[in-house]
């Protein structure tokens, strides 16, 4: 009798495990039972590979008082591309250590003026400033393999900087704001890989918020 659909999952993980190149499973097989016994062992292993991934269960939702941070966190990280285009430009490094330094400081000195866990606040941004420069070298690596650059003139340092840093203020009170929330990562991730960023640099960026405990 053939099993109810809402069991197949249960069935996928307990009758079929990868183990290299064979398909183990708990049921004794003939190779005159069907078609499994006319294919390849790989080809049987990366058919349960992917009955194995289909039944795993999808991320979290993202709480919608964390939409806001993480909405922020995506604008800044769109700025990545005018960064990269500005330095490919003018011939400059994506990592500027001084400038670095200057940010997480200033972020440090805010989170002291209100009453926040500086040590929570200077780690989320640096994640903030390690996606970035991820994203950065990802433009960049479009652009290698032949991609258009935008249209126009690159913006300037300056004003690149000047966005930048409004973007990072915005970012800070929003981040403020939901201190004590316990967001899943993995939520985060998806939200801003669906918003345009690359998994790596999503990847740091979530990595951020992974200092945030519930305040009891």
């Amino acid at each position: 009798m053939p099993q109810p659909a809402e069991h197949l999952h249960c069935r996928c993980r307990r009758d079929a495990v990868v183990l290299g190149p064979e398909v183990q499973t708990n049921r004794p097989s003939s190779p005159k039972s069907g078609l499994a016994g006319k294919l390849p062992a790989r080809i049987l292993a990366a058919i349960a590979s992917l009955i194995l991934c289909s039944c795993a269960s999808n991320p979290p939702p993202l709480p919608e008082n964390a939409e806001p941070v993480v909405d922020l966190m995506a604008q800044r990280l769109h700025l990545a591309r005018d960064v990269a285009w500005t330095k490919r430009a003018n011939n400059i490094p994506i990592r500027d250590t001084a400038r670095e330094a200057s940010v997480i400081e200033r972020t440090a000195r805010q989170a002291e003026a209100n009453d926040l866990d500086s040590a929570k606040a200077t780690r989320f941004i640096r994640a903030q400033i390690e996606a970035s420069c991820l994203q950065q070298e990802y433009w960049l690596q479009i652009w290698k393999d032949g991609a258009d650059l935008p249209p126009g003139e690159p913006p300037t340092l300056a004003e690149i900087r000047s966005r930048l840093d409004s973007s990072s203020a915005r970012l800070f009170a929003e981040w403020a704001a939901t201190d004590g929330l316990t967001i899943p990562l993995q939520a985060v991730k998806s939200r801003l890989v669906a918003a345009g960023v690359s998994p790596a640099a999503a990847q740091a960026a979530a990595a951020g918020l992974a200092v945030k405990v519930p305040k009891l």
